[in-house]
């Protein structure tokens, strides 16, 4: 998932001013500081999704399958929640949660 875009979504949807406003800070961060360039062309017509609303950075949110085959377990050098990333902000706990809430 592209998180410039899904800061978009959120804040589009957001029920609390402060939440909307950490989305637009996180929108600008991308687009001014982080990202050097990007581009989207054309888009996924089997899904509907529009590439021009990308904005860079791709995160994974969600595997959307329930158990991880034994087979790929052993391709992976380092456990999602072991990565600096994840211990620094909570975010395998936020991928865990979306899990969730996709299978419901």
């Amino acid at each position: 998932m592209d998180l410039y875009d899904f800061a978009r979504i959120v804040g589009e949807n957001a029920g609390s001013a402060e939440t909307r406003l950490a989305s637009e800070a996180l929108m600008s961060f991308i687009k001014t500081r982080l990202v050097i360039r990007s581009l989207g062309l054309n888009g996924d017509t089997e899904n509907g999704y529009d590439y021009t609303k990308v904005g860079g950075i791709a995160i994974n949110m969600t595997m959307k399958i329930k158990t991880v085959p034994p087979q790929l377990n052993a391709i992976f050098e380092t456990k999602y929640g072991d990565l600096s990333l994840s211990k620094a902000s909570q975010w395998d706990e936020f991928v865990a949660w979306t899990d969730g809430v996709w299978r419901e």
